[in-house]
């Protein structure tokens, strides 16, 4: 009777423990999925480093999950669109992923960026490794396009009683180094990103006739940058704010309706991308 007693403990034990373990791989499998979800809309909205932090906290926390194949190539892709010097850690990653996974099915997107990042970056040696030696070109771009920037940020400012002031001399400024990119440099991806910054100049004006030529800035995003790697966020930020823009500001209906519609049509490969789902959820409000 003792003997029976004490498998029957032993069996009730190992089952707790079973479903204790199982309740433990549940909670982890659906923490790795949730993070993965967050990092991959960072992704959506231009914040990849952000993005890599959290795929590679997932990589440290939960090792030898079923997402590592994803989670180490969109840490390199994540590199890859940061642009800067992480096109040279890009590279040296997507070559390390592809050893480790040939067969990945991941591989083909990989040898593409790989190759997109090594078109960028000119290779030197320095000593026992290689550094990246980027262009003139790409050096003042990125310095004009980021004295842009500042005086976007100096086209508001709070006047008496709180009430917005709009500084058309700051907007002016803004312009002439966005302006200043797109005629020096008009081969290198950083123009279509000034591009996109004289229409969010214009944006952050407070006047009609501003959003107007926010629409037209904008719209040369589209017209003058093809649809490729480095030129796509760009576009696809270009359509939401141009539909933004007419759907909140103009008050034309007809031409948010247009704008929504093509910024689905320019994400029908990623249809659960966050501006998919964005133009999808403006469409039926505005329907």
């Amino acid at each position: 009777m003792f003997k029976f007693v004490s498998i029957r403990i032993i069996f009730v034990s190992l089952l707790i423990s079973l479903l204790a373990l199982n309740n433990v791989y549940c909670q982890a499998k659906s923490e790795v999925d949730t993070l993965i979800k967050y990092a991959d809309g960072l992704v959506t909205v231009y914040n990849y480093g952000k993005a890599r932090e959290i795929y590679s906290e997932v990589l440290f926390k939960y090792p030898g999950n079923n997402k590592e194949e994803y989670l180490q190539f969109m840490i390199c892709k994540c590199f890859a669109l940061e642009g800067g010097w992480g096109y040279w850690y890009a590279a040296v990653e997507f070559e390390k992923f592809l050893n480790k996974y040939p067969n990945s099915t991941y591989a083909e997107e990989a040898k593409k960026l790989l190759s997109n990042c090594k078109k960028v970056v000119q290779w030197g040696e320095d000593g026992d490794g290689q550094i990246p030696l980027f262009s003139v070109e790409e050096k003042l771009a990125q310095k004009y396009i980021n004295f842009g920037i500042d005086f976007i940020y100096r086209i508001v400012e709070t006047g008496e009683g709180g009430y917005p002031v709009y500084k058309q001399e700051e907007l002016e400024q803004a312009i002439y180094w966005f302006n200043k990119v797109i005629t020096e440099f008009p081969n290198i991806w950083y123009a279509a990103k000034a591009q996109y910054y004289i229409g969010e100049a214009y944006s952050t004006m407070g006047r009609p006739s501003d959003y107007e030529k926010a629409v037209t800035e904008y719209q040369k995003v589209l017209d003058n940058y093809p649809d490729t790697l480095f030129f796509k966020g760009y576009r696809r930020g270009a359509l939401r704010k141009i539909g933004d823009i007419y759907q909140k500001k103009i008050f034309d209906k007809k031409l948010a309706i247009a704008a929504y519609q093509k910024l689905l049509e320019l994400e029908k490969d990623n249809p659960d991308s966050f501006y998919a789902s964005y133009a999808r959820a403006q469409l039926k409000y505005l329907k």
